[in-house]
């Protein structure tokens, strides 16, 4: 292939037919190391083989594609021919990187081999801005970019700068929680300030402590799904069997904005801490079930959170389970933005009558019966 090649895209739609891929690992990085201006790679179900129960080795030196501008890795049989080629390639840190692979079983045994890929990428990134996780019972896709976008159900019109797809055959409650503590430990989180998750099986409490509990700028959450556990992590009180969890020191941040302000050393001031998620200020809720003590589990950790000095500035509902406009009007009186479409879910005929206010409709007589009647 010419030296000058640019974009090189290598398709097989059918991964049992493994008619297009090199030989072995060093014909691929051999032939890439004669391209040297690459700005597009794209590797799909081409990858060389590896056998299974093969350990990944650390390669001497990688192949160095330094004009990369994007790369695609996908396998749709395996976790390690993935990893084993992009171990042996180097590419600058804003490359947008996306990973695609299939395991047998849903746990970390089946990804391991990825994890010093993900580790290189830590060390290599300083650190992304936005997350959005699509957790389901046959994968989990993350994707993440180094701008901020506040969470919604649309993805940024930007590519994400990193992208990884994983996939299994067999789902095993609740391994995949934590794989996606491994995944999510394993990437540059430390500035991260928007995370937005689809969660189908749920994430219960220690996965979102171990996962995303060490975010001290993250201002904005987006879940669909069961909010209970979240709910419960940002409480003042957090137990993760019968222990309970203490946050880090309070954040510290720079007192004094006016003209008089030390631009050097500027003055510190301690926000106020003891709880997790600081930096909170903007919670989406969707999909959520209320019933049974749910609610009042929430109207509890948002005052403890308002007492604390770390409220909410908007917290929005929607298409949610057993939630009815007179427990919104309680949320409004202690979040200043409440947006709630509207939508009442879950209720049977009786509870939708024993909520209706008789006394405040201008169509009843009150004769205090309650029943209608026309007046001519």
């Amino acid at each position: 292939m010419s030296s000058n090649l640019v974009h090189l895209k290598l398709h097989n739609p059918d991964a049992s037919r493994a008619t297009v891929p090199p030989s072995s690992i060093n014909d691929l990085v051999e032939a890439l190391g004669r391209m040297p201006l690459l700005e597009t790679l794209e590797l799909d179900n081409v990858l060389p083989a590896v056998a299974e129960g093969t350990t990944i080795s650390v390669p001497s030196a990688r192949t160095s594609l330094s004009h990369l501008k994007r790369i695609v890795v996908v396998s749709r049989l395996s976790v390690l021919p993935v990893a084993n080629t992009l171990n042996h390639l180097s590419y600058p840190p804003t490359t947008s990187t996306r990973i695609s692979c299939l395991a047998s079983i849903s746990n970390c045994a089946g990804f391991a081999a990825l994890t010093p890929t993900l580790s290189r990428l830590q060390s290599a990134v300083k650190s992304f801005r936005s997350l959005r996780i699509d957790f389901s019972f046959t994968g989990i896709t993350i994707r993440a970019w180094s701008s901020f976008f506040l969470p919604s159900d649309q993805l940024p019109r930007t590519c994400p700068l990193f992208e990884l797809e994983l996939k299994w055959l067999e789902f095993k409650h609740p391994e995949p929680q934590s794989l996606l503590v491994s995944m999510c430990q394993s990437l540059p989180l430390q500035r991260l300030r928007s995370l937005n998750i689809y969660a189908g099986p749920g994430l219960d409490v220690r996965t979102w402590l171990s996962s995303f509990v060490d975010l001290p700028a993250l201002q904005a959450v987006r879940l669909r799904g069961d909010a209970t556990p979240l709910i419960t992590t940002l409480r003042e009180d957090v137990f993760l069997d019968d222990v309970k969890q203490v946050p880090q020191a309070p954040a510290v941040k720079p007192a004094g904005h006016g003209r008089r302000a030390s631009l050097r050393k500027p003055r510190q001031e301690s926000v106020s801490g003891g709880l997790f998620f600081p930096a909170l200020r903007h919670l989406t809720l969707e999909n959520t079930d209320f019933s049974g003590s749910a609610l009042d589990t929430l109207e509890e950790t948002l005052m403890e959170r308002c007492e604390r000095k770390q409220d909410l500035s908007s917290l929005t509902l929607a298409d949610c389970f057993m939630l009815a406009s007179d427990a919104v009007l309680r949320l409004e009186e202690i979040v200043s933005e409440v947006t709630w479409d509207g939508i009442e879910r879950g209720f049977t005929d009786e509870e939708d009558e024993d909520s209706f206010d008789f006394s405040n409709s201008e169509d009843m007589s009150d004769s205090g019966y309650g029943y209608a009647y026309s007046y001519y």
